[in-house]
């Protein structure tokens, strides 16, 4: 994750991911959220891929 948020990158195996997201804005306590993601089938098919990119 970059240091705006963003979450990148390209999944390479389908499945659910245990994820903790952290809030800091320099006074205690950190609001913290234990979550997940799920990674499904590409969404591809041929050379194009949903959302759109090629």
């Amino acid at each position: 994750m970059t240091t705006d948020g963003t979450l990148t990158g390209t999944p390479t195996t389908a499945g659910t991911y245990p994820i903790t997201l952290t809030a800091t804005n320099g006074v205690a306590p950190d609001a913290t959220l234990n979550t997940s993601i799920t990674v499904t089938g590409s969404g591809c098919t041929g050379s194009w891929c949903w959302p759109l990119s090629r």
